[in-house]
């Protein structure tokens, strides 16, 4: 293996902000340099740890668990709230 294709480094976990403990992430798919990054479901299994090169530009998607449809456009305005689905 040559140098330039040699991993810088290693992830297995990440921070999210307002949290106390990391998560376990694991890689959905590396386009190019970035590196788009999920929470590790608790019923998977332990994924590989993600290797790191340099250039590479970590996105760390949220979690949704549910969405939930509103008749009105007022971000957290729960007076018109219809139903939540889980999302699967």
């Amino acid at each position: 293996m040559n140098d330039e294709r040699r991993p810088k480094g290693w992830l297995e976990t990440v921070t999210l902000a307002g949290a106390t403990e990391p998560v376990l992430v694991t890689l959905e798919e590396r386009p190019g340099h970035r590196v788009p990054l999920r929470q590790v479901d608790p019923r998977e299994p332990t994924p590989s740890r993600v290797p790191l090169f340099d250039g590479d530009e970590l996105v760390v998607m949220h979690a949704i668990s549910h969405v939930g449809l509103h008749t009105t456009s007022e971000p957290g305005d729960m007076t018109r709230f219809v139903i939540s689905m889980r999302a699967a």
